[in-house]
């Protein structure tokens, strides 16, 4: 029996020294790439800010970042505010207001057209980060009113 608890306590040491450690490491090191990948993201909303629009350098920036993490992707939805007035036969006027959602796919195909695509004050940016099970991260560019 002594032979089985000598046994055991090499096979604790191995888990401890060894095994628990390296599962550690991993662990951390992809948090560190997670926060990373969250810091950029709100870095690229920030410069949609100030550049007021979408390029393709952006996206490609996105698409760098994402790749530092297996398994993540991104996707960018714009919901542009558009406001109109009509005025009918007797000079009435009445106002309308209403949400478009502008997809990812409007984005590049505007951005292959035209080399980038324009935000407009009232457009809200939504930037997502998903990973296979679901969105692991939303930055938002809000839209200025007023």
């Amino acid at each position: 029996m002594d032979a089985m608890g000598r046994l055991y306590d090499a096979l604790v040491l191995v888990v401890v020294m060894f095994i628990f450690p390296a599962v550690w490491a991993v662990s951390a090191s992809e948090n560190v790439a997670y926060t990373e990948v969250e810091k950029q993201a709100d870095m690229i909303i920030e410069r949609f800010e100030h550049d007021g629009s979408i390029t393709a350098n952006s996206i490609s920036r996105l698409q760098d970042i994402t790749k530092q993490i297996p398994g993540l992707r991104f996707n960018i939805n714009i919901y542009r505010n558009s406001f109109y007035i009509t005025e009918d036969e007797a000079g009435n006027q009445s106002s309308y207001s209403y949400r478009h959602l502008i997809t990812m796919e409007e984005i590049l195909d505007t951005i292959d057209e035209k080399e980038e695509f324009t935000i407009f004050p009232l457009d809200t940016v939504y930037l997502y980060i998903m990973d296979d099970a679901s969105v692991y991260y939303t930055a938002i560019r809000h839209a200025k009113i007023g």
